[in-house]
């Protein structure tokens, strides 16, 4: 029999009547359990850490690519042609952005009351639409073309 709950399973082994505790063991689980609720906590009250990029001209979001275990790429483009690639390993959560909110004006790095690293692609517009945030301890930021 395995019961667990919100921080702990276990393991239960009885005897072939149902009557008899054999041996148990638990662990463990991993992590602590954050709530939307949280990350939306972490991105509107977060503290910046710092501007990974800023000053981005009419920079759009182009595409989000995450087929690789733990690894995200986020591909943008700005009217002049110029490509960038940002980076994540060993990401955990991604917040898509809403219509809208594709083009951007900078990337930062902010640090979560809950203690977690989010990196927010701002958008140029202010609406009321969701950011593009991607949870993980670091990102690393390149041109390609």
């Amino acid at each position: 029999m395995i019961i667990s709950d919100q921080s702990r399973s276990w393991a239960i082994y009885l005897n072939e009547a149902l009557d008899e505790v054999l041996a148990f063991h638990g662990r463990t689980l991993p992590g602590p359990r954050y709530s939307l609720e949280d990350d939306e906590e972490d991105l509107t009250k977060g503290t910046l850490v710092r501007h990974l990029a800023r000053h981005l001209i009419r920079t759009q979001i182009v595409k989000l690519e995450h087929s690789e275990p733990m690894v995200a790429n986020v591909e943008l483009a700005d009217d002049s042609g110029h490509h960038y690639a940002v980076r994540f390993e060993r990401w955990l959560r991604i917040s898509t952005p809403s219509s809208g909110n594709e083009e951007i004006v900078s990337v930062d790095e902010v640090r979560g009351p809950t203690g977690r690293t989010w990196f927010i692609f701002e958008p140029a517009k202010q609406n009321s639409g969701r950011k593009m945030a991607v949870q993980s301890d670091n990102a690393s930021w390149s041109q390609t073309i």
